[in-house]
């Protein structure tokens, strides 16, 4: 009984430096996402859940349309790199943010649900003091 409560106090600081991580990453950010071929304005919000980074984006393509989506967890989630499923009214998939250690920026892409094409979405946290990037240069 012993090893048990020693064995759990060494694993509760690892869960609690993770759910610490993801608080870290909660906020709005600023970017741009590849959507229909071109680099669009794309608003994200993440918040820490219990089980995971979860949140909300819209975006908005170049017919001025807002797409309105969702963020729900998925693994694996490590230190600064995190795997969410996104959904909206094209469908659903994979995505991975990658973010900077000050949790000022996040780059990532998208995937189609049966696809392994990578498609860029990225985002700079709002009040940070970094500029969001520029969704008017041309995908290449």
């Amino acid at each position: 009984m012993v090893r048990f409560a020693f064995l759990l106090s060494l694993l509760l600081p690892a869960f609690a430096a993770s759910a610490d991580t993801l608080d870290l990453y909660a906020g709005r950010y600023l970017g741009c996402a590849v959507s229909g071929g071109e680099l669009v304005p794309i608003e994200t919000t993440l918040v820490a859940t219990v089980d995971g980074l979860a949140g909300k984006y819209v975006f908005i393509e170049s017919t001025g349309r807002r797409i309105a989506g969702a963020i729900t967890p998925t693994d694996p989630q490590s230190a600064d790199t995190v795997a969410v499923i996104w959904s909206d009214v094209y469908g659903e998939g994979p995505a991975v943010f990658t973010f900077a250690d000050d949790a000022s920026r996040f780059d990532g892409y998208w995937m189609s649900g049966g696809g392994t094409d990578r498609f860029s979405w990225n985002g700079v946290r709002s009040g940070s003091g970094k500029r969001p990037p520029d969704c008017r240069v041309p995908v290449s």
